[in-house]
């Protein structure tokens, strides 16, 4: 994405300095900094498509799941009261299972939303490059 953003600046300072604010913005947006299950429900609405936060939410999924998995069996093991509920509400504040408009997408779903957006920007580098070479040409 950001290489195909990159292709509209002409001076490097310009593409640094959006490079730095994006990232900074794009950081919260993903959950890299704040959980983005504390934000508002409208701003997760925004979050959970961003290609960013599908890929972020995949490695924290990957992770964690030995450690949620341990902690599910451990308060299951202690007759823990509610441990179901303590095991969701911990997926759900980590970001370990990701609901896109109050649905629940399977890690399979977001892999394919992650490759979708491999291959759409890809398509946009590619026409952009076929574009470039025509232009030059004439």
């Amino acid at each position: 994405m950001f290489t195909f953003l990159a292709r509209f600046f002409k001076k490097m300072n310009s593409y640094a300095s959006f490079t730095a604010v994006i990232t900074a913005i794009v950081g919260f947006l993903i959950g890299a900094y704040i959980p983005t299950s504390i934000m508002p429900e409208y701003l997760q609405y925004i979050t959970n498509i961003i290609p960013g936060t599908v890929i972020s939410t995949l490695f924290r999924s990957f992770f964690t799941q030995g450690s949620m998995r341990n902690i599910e069996n451990f308060l299951v093991s202690n007759n823990i009261e509610n441990s179901n509920e303590i095991t969701n509400t911990l997926n759900n504040y980590f970001n370990s299972e990701t609901t896109i408009f109050n649905i629940y997408v399977d890690s399979y779903v977001l892999v394919l939303i992650a490759i979708g957006f491999i291959i759409l920007f890809l398509m946009l580098n590619i026409i952009k490059d076929v574009l470039e070479t025509r232009k030059h040409k004439k």
